[in-house]
């Protein structure tokens, strides 16, 4: 399958779309308001020219179902060969006791709320047990897919930190859980490993500093002396396909990344004393992700706006262009009204056809969730659901850009789609 569009189209790559939350099988907050409508959903994104879709794991739970969901519209329906979708695998930080507190079950959309849970005793072996036991079965999904599935396994994650949300997972389980899976990814990808170094895809929300600091560990390198899971006896003498690095001197396992390691830090919503963090970094690959969310913030629009040749401030133009790859976070993180960014689109979302969008005679009508079952199959085909996000949003994001960059939207467009696969090398 090709479904790279003719150059003079508008063409765009959505980094971050989580199919397998449950509004796209019709259950918002738990009930069931409508009948599936997936496929209708990916078929908005072929028309709106979303051509290439990166679908977001959270839990070794949803990592799983999303697989099969990819593996369902391959073998079934016509849209797997219009639209290239993606998947990656990971824990996102608010479902992080999944990996640590047995029988959690912790999901994006179904928090364990269990804050009490402060602290991990790995002295306890059953709890030991079974937190190595998940570890490994993470690391062998990985591994497996990675061998199995090369063409549509693209991205480590979503993982990271969240410290806005403590009530999914705390602090120190968060950063325990994202420092094993690092751990994981140079495991899979270091020393004579078969397995190509995938790019991480990760989760960073008010929690600069720390997240920084574990970064740096790791594109610095660190001997392991602690090995807290005993992953150099679980995984590196058990797994012919784990060529890891052992330090001479010590014996123990070496962390480091690649020094071609992609990064890209998704859903940016910090400052830009945080994005100067990141590039700080000295990692040549790390790229800035950007969506509704992320630019809903005034401080975030000025960051990509040029600076104005009166006043030049270090806080414009420091996010360039070659360093931005762009998303919907659908259903999530929706452009809105309500936002500074609705202004730089408002013009563009009153005249169809337009740049963005030249297939569309106008906007899709949008229906609250217990109306689309009353429609006709025709009619919800071009019918969007309320609050409910969809990756066919996504020349509105390149659109808001391009406006704050002052720069031709063509121009953005282009260059998001180069970057984004250039990252994921399709």
């Amino acid at each position: 399958m090709d479904s790279t569009p003719p150059n003079n189209s508008p063409k765009y790559f959505d980094i971050g779309f989580n199919m397998v939350d449950p509004m796209y099988q019709g259950i918002y907050n738990g009930k069931q308001k409508h009948k599936p409508d997936l496929l209708n959903v990916l078929k908005r994104c072929h028309d709106t020219h979303v051509y290439k879709l990166l679908t977001t794991g959270s839990s070794i739970k949803e990592s799983k179902e999303n697989i099969k969901i990819i593996k369902s519209i391959l073998n079934t329906d016509t849209i797997g060969d219009k639209i290239a979708l993606y998947y990656t695998i990971g824990v996102h930080p608010c479902c992080g006791n999944e990996l640590v507190i047995p029988y959690s079950n912790s999901t994006i959309d179904n928090p364990s709320n269990d804050t009490e849970n402060d602290s991990i005793d790995l002295s306890n072996i059953q709890v030991k047990r079974f937190i190595q036991s998940k570890f490994i079965e993470l690391y062998n999904l990985i591994s497996e897919q990675l061998i199995n599935d090369e063409k549509h396994f693209k991205s480590v994650g979503e993982i990271g930190l969240d410290y806005d949300r403590f009530h999914y997972c705390n602090e120190d389980i968060q950063k325990f859980v994202f420092e094993q899976q690092l751990k994981i990814t140079c495991l899979l990808s270091s020393g004579n490993s078969p397995h190509k170094d995938l790019p991480l895809f990760l989760h960073m929300r008010n929690c600069c500093d720390d997240f920084v600091k574990i970064l740096n560990k790791f594109i610095n390198g660190f001997v392991d002396y602690s090995d807290e899971l005993d992953f150099q006896q679980i995984i590196y003498t058990k797994d012919n396909n784990c060529n890891a690095i052992i330090d001479q001197k010590s014996g123990k396992l070496y962390y480091k990344f690649n020094p071609a390691k992609k990064l890209v830090v998704h859903s940016f919503t910090g400052s830009a004393t945080d994005l100067k963090k990141l590039f700080d970094l000295n990692i040549a690959n790390l790229y800035i992700g950007l969506n509704g969310c992320s630019l809903k913030n005034q401080d975030i629009l000025d960051l990509l706006s040029p600076a104005d040749n009166g006043n030049k401030t270090q806080e414009k133009n420091i996010l360039p262009l070659d360093k931005i790859l762009l998303e919907t976070d659908a259903p999530w993180c929706a452009i809105r009204k309500t936002h500074p960014s609705w202004d730089l689109l408002s013009p563009m979302m009153n005249d169809f056809p337009n740049e963005c969008y030249p297939d569309l005679n106008n906007w899709y009508r949008s229906v609250k969730p217990d109306k689309p079952d009353k429609l006709s199959d025709e009619e919800r085909k071009t019918t969007m659901t309320k609050p409910r996000n969809e990756p066919c949003t996504m020349g509105q994001v390149v659109k808001v850009v391009s406006e704050a960059k002052k720069l031709p939207f063509n121009q953005v467009m282009q260059r998001i789609w180069q970057n984004t696969c250039d990252f994921y090398g399709v």
